[in-house]
Parts: C-alpha cells; structure tokens; sequence
C-alpha cells in the first residue's frame, strides 16, 4: 500500500475517532526501550531528534549501517547489469580463464552496497564482486540502508505519531503488556500434522503474517477455538492442537483488544522444546518426544 494512503487511512480513523491517535503495536527492542525511557513525555522523546536511526535499523532490519562490513558474492544482488556484463566482455577480451582473471583483481577496497526492498545490491565494484564470485571470496563493503526502519515497523504511521505510540506502549500506557513471569497458564495453537512436523523438524515454530505490523505467532485462551482451527486446517484426521505457557513474550493482539486478551502474539520463534501437543486421548505430550503421524511416543 502506498505510504500516502496509509496515511490517509489512518486519519480518516483518527477522525472517526474523535482525533484520538490509533497506535498499532511495534515491535520494541531492549534498544529502543533503553532510549525511550530516558524521556518523561512523547514530546520531549522528539524534541531530543527521536530514537537512534542504528535502534530503528536493528529493530527494522537486525543490523545497521555499520553492523555489517563483509559479505558473501551470493548475498548480493546486481542491480545495474550493463556494468556487470562489461566486467564479463572484459574478462572474455583478456583471453584469460575467468579464475585467471580475477586473481589479478585486488578485493582489499571495499565495494559500495545499498540496503533496499529487503535485499543488498551492488551500487558500485562490479569487478570485485565478479572476482570475489568467481574465487568464491568475501568482499569487503561499504552499506548504505536506503530502506526506511520505521515504515518497515509501522506502515500507518507519520514519524511524529510512531514515536508518540512506542512511547506509549515502553510506558505501558497502551495496556498491551501483563506479567506472566511465574504463571501456570497455557495458550493454544491450532495447526495440521504437517506443520507440526515442520516444527519438530526446525525445532522453533516460525515467525508469519498474522495481520500485525510484522510477522508474529498468534495463540489464543480460548482451547475450543484452537480445536476449531486445527479441524479447518488440517480436518479431522489430520488437526494437531498445540499448546505452550503464557510468558512474557506475549502481547494481547491489539485486533481484538476488547475480547477479554483471547488471542496473543508473540514476535519471536517458538521453540519446539516449549510446545506440548494434544494426544488422540486428550492427554498433553512434549512435541519433541511425540510420534505426530502415529499418534505415539517415539
């Protein structure tokens, strides 16, 4: 979606709502809530220049600019191919191997990489990165991030009104957060044999789009609703109900916020050896130790 729609989206329900600024939840890390606390009020976190573009780019995209020095030719993507080809034409002129060839190039200088629709691209040494593929060689970079942290943690939002929301939801003035550091409770997931399999296989249950601002795992309280989940994935004979306790890696989903917190999320990989699933009987086993086609221990 465009930015510029978004934004008009998003006032048209701020209008709706009275001018009351609807704040998505975001992903918060140790770094940004460092800084955010440092600040009495969402006014003073942006009179002080807003959070650190290197928080902001770790939050968005885990490193910065100056995170990564080296990388991989197959990490790379081309993103002017006349410049590589004439690497290529140059290479074929000398009447040397392409081995021969880029042994003779020095790969000590860096070459400039740009960050940008989730990918790196070579913005400039098309000679090195032939070289460094070809002798199968790390090369050294420059990065440049060109991709924007916060319309990558919070599409909907201006610059001044994502600041005001992760402030909110540091402070806990959004509610989105409880303590469930020494509970008991469990929360479900509703899932087919195949992707339990894919768990056990992995050994964490993944990250995916669940209608958040970035991908998450939704569970819900509700274990009859897990079951009904399961049945629409994976049918009758083929439903796998999983459960894990509820910590405080979770949030309450900000979609159903006044549902009484059925469902939560959570922004990190789950995994497997926290998840427990539903036997044939009703009875609850450590996915690890569980035959999931059988139906028995392994």
């Amino acid at each position: 979606m465009d930015s510029k729609l978004r934004y008009k989206i998003r006032n048209i329900i701020r209008e709706a709502l009275g001018g009351k600024l609807v704040c998505p939840l975001i992903k918060i890390t140790e770094e940004i809530k460092g800084e955010v606390l440092k600040f009495n009020s969402e006014e003073d976190l942006l009179r002080s220049g807003g959070i650190s573009i290197e928080a902001l780019d770790r939050a968005a995209f885990g490193f910065t600019d100056d995170d990564i020095k080296e990388l991989m030719p197959n990490q790379l993507n081309i993103k002017w191919k006349e410049d590589l080809e004439n690497v290529k034409w140059e290479q074929n002129k000398s009447g040397l191997t392409p081995r021969a060839y880029s042994s003779k190039i020095s790969l000590d200088e860096p070459i400039d990489v740009i960050f940008e629709k989730g990918k790196f691209w070579i913005d400039d040494g098309h000679h090195r990165y032939f070289a460094a593929k070809t002798l199968n060689k790390p090369l050294k970079v420059n990065l440049e991030i060109k991709q924007n942290p916060i319309i990558e943690l919070a599409p909907s939002l201006s610059y001044d009104d994502f600041h005001r929301c992760v402030y909110r939801q540091v402070k806990g003035e959004l509610n989105l957060k409880e303590d469930f550091s020494d509970n008991d409770i469990y929360i479900y997931h509703g899932t087919g044999k195949g992707q339990a399999l894919n768990i056990q296989r992995d050994g964490y249950m993944k990250l995916n789009k669940t209608g958040e601002e970035n991908p998450s795992i939704s569970f819900t309280k509700d274990l009859d609703y897990a079951k009904y989940y399961a049945k629409a994935k994976g049918g009758s004979s083929k439903m796998a109900i999983l459960r894990t306790k509820l910590n405080n890696d979770f949030l309450l989903s900000p979609r159903i916020l006044k549902n009484k917190g059925d469902e939560y999320i959570t922004f990190k990989n789950v995994p497997s050896s926290d998840l427990e699933i539903m036997t044939s009987d009703g009875l609850w086993m450590p996915l690890n130790d569980w035959d999931v086609i059988f139906d028995e221990k392994k």
